[in-house]
């Protein structure tokens, strides 16, 4: 809730100081993770994160410092607003390759060549899209060159993925994505398996699959179907928190059980109804549904 009315505050500053119209500049973001803050400090709270490969819009600069908005997270209708440090960005090229793929697994090398004996020069992490610019199948396995203004990267192919939705009844394939973080310490704010908070944890997940959620666990509950208890299927989203006040969100694994970023012990597989996830317990979303094949955005219909 805190960081509800922070960034609420933050985009009153925007459209006061005449910035949320739609007069920025593109940008991407060059490196594996960048952090975004409140305001324009390392000291001031991180709201989230931008993944390599996003776009963003830059509304102002202050010194090293540029205001920006993530239009593929919301939080306003413009997107995540914040402040990232410049050198985190480059300036975004028409000229890429139309075609992406998406990272796959928690991490995953870019290489200097199509070989696992080539040097990493960066480390990129599940949910990044990547612009294909080439291909080359080296002694039977497929690597993608990735676009750069310096040069092609190189990824493997079997590292990356297609987004194409799941259908209903398809979420245990979330839940064997999600297991793969067990053990990824908490941070606010986090979207990697460096680190990452609850409902950074259902974005990168849900995106993978072609699914892209609000950034907050807040609005997370404002999309997708409702679920009753007795009918909960692994991949549904389940909440917590207050009336009127969701601070945590996990995903359900089947048996009684879910999937999530604790606070208190990082990324674990807890009883669902049980102790403090019993009382506090809000509902279940799901955002699986028989929509076709192409990705698709959630937004939250009340605002």
């Amino acid at each position: 809730m805190i960081r509800v009315l922070r960034l609420a505050a933050c985009w009153l500053l925007l459209v006061a100081c005449g910035f949320a119209q739609p007069t920025e500049k593109a940008a991407t973001v060059a490196t594996g993770v960048a952090p975004i803050f409140a305001q324009p400090s390392e000291g001031s709270e991180q709201v989230t994160q931008v993944l390599y490969g996003d776009e963003i819009s830059v509304l102002d600069r202050q010194g090293e410092w540029l205001k920006v908005v993530v239009p593929a997270q919301y939080r306003t209708p413009q997107g995540y607003p914040g402040w990232v440090r410049a050198k985190f960005l480059s300036p975004h090229s028409e000229n890429y390759p139309q075609r992406m793929v998406t990272v796959a697994y928690p991490t995953v090398s870019l290489r200097t060549g199509p070989s696992v004996d080539a040097p990493v020069v960066e480390r990129v992490y599940l949910a990044s899209r990547l612009p294909v610019a080439s291909e080359k199948t080296l002694e039977g396995e497929k690597w993608y060159g990735i676009a750069r203004e310096d040069g092609p990267l190189w990824v493997r192919a079997t590292q990356v993925t297609q987004e194409k939705p799941l259908q209903p009844g398809q979420g245990a394939r979330l839940v064997d994505l999600a297991r793969k973080f067990e053990g990824t310490p908490y941070l606010w704010g986090g979207m990697t398996s460096k680190g990452i908070d609850c409902s950074g944890f259902m974005y990168t997940i849900y995106r993978t699959h072609g699914i892209t959620l609000p950034r907050d666990a807040d609005q997370q509950f404002e999309v997708g179907l409702a679920v009753e208890k007795n009918e909960l299927m692994p991949g549904d989203m389940v909440f917590f928190g207050q009336p009127g006040d969701i601070t945590h969100v996990g995903m359900y694994a089947g048996d009684g059980r879910f999937v999530h970023a604790s606070g208190g012990s990082g990324v674990i597989e807890s009883v669902l109804f049980q102790g403090w996830y019993l009382q506090n317990y809000r509902g279940a979303r799901r955002a699986l549904e028989k929509s076709g094949n192409e990705p698709r955005t959630l937004r939250p219909a009340t605002l």
